[in-house]
């Protein structure tokens, strides 16, 4: 659609757990758009992102990657970074965070993987974080409040 090219991710097919462990059966969905690429993970917890890994390796290498589960510590590993190599990391988590997302210790290892904290953005600080991805591979994301507190719940609002 328009030079945009959507590539669902396949779940392990050898996985008989669903729709036990629904988070681990979240739909995985790649996003082109000429040089621009954005992984979109859902909660995919480390069972379904590691299968990615050893199986689709060559499909999750990207600009942005939404980051899985909220930012919670199951949603991200050293292994998962390292295939996606993002640039940068948009986190959807609740102002209120009733499950305390995004976790301190998942925002550090975003922070390692993309560089400087000003990469990571997420929802329950930025409200609206908006990315545009320009076809020649260029990058620009606009956070609704441009506060630079940091992503990692506290236990307080904004």
């Amino acid at each position: 659609m328009d030079g945009v090219t959507f590539t669902i991710l396949p779940t392990d097919p050898t996985d008989n757990t669903c729709p036990s462990q629904e988070n681990n059966n979240s739909v995985v969905v790649r996003m082109d758009f000429g040089e621009f690429s954005m992984l979109f993970t859902g909660d995919a917890e480390e069972e379904e992102r590691g299968w990615l890994v050893d199986n689709h390796a060559s499909l999750l290498d990207v600009d942005v990657l939404k980051a899985s589960h909220h930012g919670a510590d199951n949603g991200v590993s050293e292994s998962w970074l390292d295939a996606i190599t993002p640039e940068r990391v948009v986190i959807s988590a609740g102002v209120n965070a009733n499950h305390g997302h995004p976790r301190p210790a998942a925002v550090d290892q975003y922070v390692e993987a993309v560089g400087p904290a000003s990469r990571v953005y997420c929802t329950n600080r930025h409200k609206t974080v908006t990315v545009y991805g320009r076809e020649d591979g260029g990058i620009r994301i606009v956070r609704m409040n441009p506060i630079s507190k940091a992503c990692a719940y506290d236990g307080k609002h904004y």
